[in-house]
């Protein structure tokens, strides 16, 4: 049997060592302390771990989605610590990365442009959103069905 410690397993030097040195996630457990039931069943993980993980390029889509859909809680914390990275200069917000399971499969990869965003986030989601609803509607395909 062997033990590892995750430490061991994460470079002294990586970068998520640095996020995690830079970026201050005590103001997320004020913001969620409605949502999490303190005496119902199992002790929920630290919400903070949700937040961390996402910029460990992980997907939680469905925790997002189950856990702070009726709330603008989610978008709250995650503009927050964006903020704090911009500001610790961890990252500039030039590049923009989107999971891309409504996107067509033939994607030429020697063809792209860069562009600066100027829109907010929410402003760019809804816009996406509707260019996807847009190419359903085109390739007579039924609409995604909406959150409830």
């Amino acid at each position: 049997m062997e033990f590892v410690c995750i430490n061991e397993l994460v470079p002294k030097d990586h970068l998520l060592r640095k996020v995690d040195q830079a970026i201050d996630y005590s103001f997320i457990h004020p913001l969620v302390k409605d949502l999490c039931c303190p005496d119902n069943g199992r002790p929920a993980l630290d919400p903070t771990l949700l937040f961390k993980i996402l910029i460990d390029a992980s997907t939680l889509s469905q925790n997002r989605r189950r856990r702070f859909n009726d709330s603008d809680v989610y978008q709250q914390i995650f503009d927050e610590i964006v903020l704090q990275a911009i500001k610790k200069k961890l990252v500039k917000g030039r590049v923009l990365y989107t999971d891309s399971t409504h996107l067509k499969a033939s994607a030429n990869k020697n063809k792209h442009h860069q562009a600066v965003a100027t829109a907010s986030a929410k402003e760019f989601m809804d816009e996406l959103n509707q260019a996807v609803e847009e190419d359903r509607r085109l390739h007579g395909k039924k609409p995604l069905k909406p959150r409830e």
